[in-house]
């Protein structure tokens, strides 16, 4: 249901195309909201080599920002993490000139392995989830989740010798992860599974690890959530509250052809949490004359509030990007948007690619309240990375970028998309992961773009 990525062979090879770009991002300017942060890699955006792509990223408190996706462009596809200096370079100090490899994952296919979000333990170790799969990126072999040094080295005291794979023979598959302030680390995803719907197939999945790396067991018994929120139902974000319940949000299709935004929370055993919403969770079609609906991204506000972003169709050619704030008891506020919910066009006269839509992938909240979501806007066959700003009552903030949106566009023909972003500078700017091509063809480059708040 998701977009997979891609791996080059060779460290030296990747090594030797880590040159930091000299591009521009549109809406520069010094300092304006909306505008690349020019004191970050070139114009704002720091560039890996080819046959890189970046989902994930993290800010650590020194400032630093660890990004996390894969090497490889459908043959050979790895893990990789990349962390750069609050300067926009890559930090010598991490790993090899500022790369990690994951290491090597054995499936019953080939071997393979991607990552697709990262968090900062207390501690200072780095935390990646994402899937075992074979050299192209597509098959899910087992939800993974693995831990690293500050240094960039694989903490071999976590799980087996760094590694935690789990639901491999049941197609797990991760998506997002979060780290408690007790240390123990949260994973979501899915999992094939008998339930609704009269069949086997993925269902929304929370895993709860203990800082060592094993299951803990106070959840659902096993440390292993499968939950039966509808057929091809996905976890794709997790948030966690001070009070150890568990949101997640992604999506369902129940019916198999139309798709359905969904959030939901659990208690800490696993639960649906009956608080929310009246039975748990809150499914809704978002879509306005067409049937596909997502959040792909989580964040919590004041006041107990949670925020979430994602993408849903307008007809049959055109998409938006969704961002909607829900209350502590997991109904819509009112307050924010129309109804619950703010949009911004992410797609025109473009053709839907399976279920993948134009929309938001990353959402924040500023330290003044405002929402930025990032993703990508695609015209017709062009996509450009993007941020939407939004106040905290879910109106477009006209002074960041233009009219509330900060595009990257570097060249005619160039594309790019974001990903997650993250907040860094005490909030003053944010940096945005994901990835670029000189053409429809040309080979993918990961991308870590900054922007001023």
């Amino acid at each position: 249901m998701r977009i997979t990525r891609n791996r080059i062979a060779l460290t030296a090879v990747l090594l030797a195309g880590l040159a930091l770009c000299a591009g521009t991002a549109l809406a520069a300017g010094g300092g304006r909201p909306g505008s690349s942060a020019r004191g970050f890699g070139h114009g704002g955006v720091a560039s890996l080599g080819a046959g890189t792509r970046l989902f994930g990223t993290a800010v650590q408190p020194d400032g630093k920002t660890v990004a996390v996706g894969e090497s490889g462009a459908g043959s050979g596809t790895g893990l990789l993490l990349a962390r750069f200096t609050s300067s926009g370079r890559l930090d010598r100090s991490f790993g090899r000139g500022g790369i990690v490899h994951g290491p090597v994952i054995a499936t019953g296919r080939d071997r393979g392995s991607l990552a697709r979000a990262v968090a900062i333990a207390p501690d200072g170790k780095i935390v990646v989830v994402g899937k075992a799969t074979d050299g192209s990126g597509t098959a899910r072999d087992g939800l993974l989740v693995e831990r690293y040094s500050s240094r960039g080295s694989i903490d071999r005291g976590f799980g087996s010798h760094g590694v935690v794979k789990l639901l491999s023979s049941s197609f797990g598959d991760g998506y997002a992860v979060a780290v408690a302030r007790s240390g123990a680390i949260v994973a979501t995803g899915s999992n094939d599974a008998s339930g609704s719907g009269n069949g086997v197939f993925p269902r929304a999945l929370v895993v709860r690890l203990k800082s060592s790396g094993k299951p803990d067991r106070s959840l659902a018994g096993t440390g292993i959530d499968v939950i039966d929120l509808g057929p091809f139902s996905y976890a794709l974000a997790v948030a966690l509250e001070r009070n150890g319940k568990i949101v997640i949000a992604g999506s369902q299709a129940p019916g198999l052809q139309v798709t359905n935004a969904l959030i939901a929370r659990l208690t800490p055993r696993g639960a649906l949490d009956r608080s929310f919403n009246g039975h748990g969770s809150y499914v809704k079609q978002y879509a306005r004359g067409a049937a596909f609906s997502s959040f792909n991204a989580l964040a919590l506000a004041r006041g107990g509030k949670i925020i979430a972003a994602g993408s849903a169709t307008v007809g049959q050619t055109s998409a938006d990007a969704i961002v909607a704030r829900f209350t502590g008891g997991g109904h819509p506020d009112g307050s924010f948007g129309s109804g619950g919910v703010a949009r911004a066009t992410s797609a025109s006269d473009f053709v839907a690619v399976g279920t993948t839509i134009p929309g938001a992938t990353g959402v924040v909240v500023t330290p003044s309240g405002e929402v930025l979501a990032s993703g990508e806007v695609i015209n017709e066959v062009l996509a450009n990375l993007t941020v939407w700003a939004f106040s905290p009552g879910g109106r477009t903030v006209g002074r960041f970028g233009s009219h509330g949106v900060a595009t990257l566009r570097r060249s005619s023909n160039e594309n790019s998309e974001g990903a997650a972003l993250a907040l860094a500078r005490g909030g003053r700017s944010i940096v945005v992961a994901g990835d670029q091509r000189a053409s429809l063809t040309a080979p993918y480059q990961g991308l870590l773009a900054a922007f001023n708040t």
